[in-house]
């Protein structure tokens, strides 16, 4: 940090950012409270996969107890001895893959609930049918979905 500093002075940069995992950020924060002056034109950040962690372990601790994790393992998503690590965030691809699918699942039933389903027309309920079942459709179905998205945002603008 201290050349860091110096060099943001040497060449009259306003700042300067640095960028640091889960266990370096809090130092950096410590040396920079420490230093307030010295450090002043520098920007702690952590990384972006250090943020996306403490995301999903802030979720866990939400949803904790609520049967999240019952869920995924009854749906077949997640192996019953895995569902707690991946989502406190050890298994980082399975944590994220549990919850865009619950993400999905939720997103799919709250449309569902507020769209009574008789309103709908027959190009809604088949994305959503599709929607249902991307975590195992093939790359023809991704692509189909995908057009189908974009023909509905154009309908949608106009």
């Amino acid at each position: 940090m201290c050349k860091l500093a110096k060099s943001t002075d040497e060449k009259k940069m306003p700042f300067a950012v640095i960028v640091g995992d889960h266990p370096v950020y809090p130092l950096l924060l410590e040396l920079k409270s420490e230093n307030a002056t010295r450090f002043s034109k520098i920007l702690p950040f952590m990384g972006p996969f250090h943020i996306q962690m403490s995301y999903i372990y802030t979720i866990y601790k939400l949803f904790n107890g609520s049967g999240i994790s019952d869920v995924l393992v009854v749906a077949g998503v997640i192996a019953d001895g895995s569902v707690d690590q991946a989502l406190r965030g050890k298994h980082y691809k399975c944590g994220v893959c549990c919850l865009r699918r619950f993400y999905e699942t939720l997103i799919y039933h709250t449309l569902d609930k507020h769209l009574d389903g008789s309103a709908l027309s027959a190009d809604i309920k088949s994305f959503l049918a599709m929607l249902r079942k991307q975590a195992n459709a093939k790359v023809e179905e991704l692509e189909e979905t995908f057009c189908f998205r974009e023909q509905y945002r154009v309908k949608a603008t106009h």
